[in-house]
């Protein structure tokens, strides 16, 4: 770094045949440890942005977006599982109505038997119902599957876009050291040009200024986009668990019609 010079004494730069005054090996001075801070900035800012930050978010990032995809897949398959249980309800409900036209045409000659079987056919009917009603829940359930999928991939897109982000900002980077070393050399070559050497570094300054408040920004945007992605990844996962809640509920009230099936079943052969 060039020496600044005391009122008292002029002290000769040499660069070839010219000579520095006082005033301007100080401007000089203080534009060179500028760019230093500025460099030492710009090192710190890649280093933050490369590992500790973008990989460990983005791996988090794709984990919990593996989990609800798994979520999904794994209640796709109670869902199925338990639709195979309705459609052996449903035979069971047809051997029932058969069994109950036998019951019928054997106790034709006793009026408490054919109102019994009377009654039998109303709870038929009624079960019939219940289990229209059953298969609209799940319709409705299957479509809120389909919803948290389309959230899913909402979430997936943002975080691609996030690291398209990345990718560019970190070019940028790669562009500002490029022409931060571009501007070192103009610096040498301006050093043997007397009276131009604090002009030019003065623009340097206020481009390279500039462009790392672009710089700042872009990564302050992109810090932002990271944030949304980990709010849809929240929401999705709490669609989630409303799907589990749901299929709970759904499980439970098709066991209680399960055992009032079984006991009209033995009523009847009874």
């Amino acid at each position: 770094m060039t020496e600044p010079l005391t009122k008292t004494r002029e002290k000769h730069l040499r660069h070839g045949n010219i000579y520095w005054k006082e005033g301007d090996a100080e401007d000089v001075a203080r534009c060179l440890a500028t760019i230093d801070a500025l460099r030492d900035e710009l090192k710190a800012a890649r280093a933050c942005d490369s590992d500790a930050l973008m990989t460990a978010e983005r791996d988090a990032a794709v984990s919990k977006l593996l989990d609800v995809q798994q979520d999904c897949i794994d209640a796709r398959k109670h869902w199925r599982a338990c639709e195979d249980g309705w459609n052996g309800a449903i035979k069971q409900a047809e051997d029932f109505q058969v069994e109950r036209d036998i019951a019928i045409s054997e106790a034709t000659n006793w009026a408490d038997v054919a109102q019994t079987a009377q009654a039998e056919v109303t709870r038929l009917s009624n079960y019939e119902t219940s289990y229209n009603n059953l298969r609209l829940i799940v319709n409705d359930q299957y479509n809120e599957i389909g919803t948290l999928e389309h959230e899913r991939n909402e979430a997936r897109q943002e975080r691609d876009e996030a690291k398209q982000g990345a990718a560019e900002l970190y070019s940028q980077v790669a562009r500002l050291a490029d022409e931060r070393n571009e501007a070192r050399t103009e610096r040498d070559y301006a050093r043997v040009e007397q009276g131009q050497e604090h002009e030019r570094f003065q623009e340097l300054l206020e481009e390279y200024t500039a462009r790392m408040v672009e710089v700042r920004q872009e990564r302050s945007d992109l810090l932002v986009s990271r944030q949304d992605v980990q709010d849809e990844l929240s929401r999705a996962k709490a669609a989630n668990a409303r799907l589990q809640d749901g299929y709970d509920g759904l499980k439970c009230q098709y066991d209680e019609e399960h055992d009032e099936l079984s006991r009209v079943k033995v009523d009847l052969m009874d």
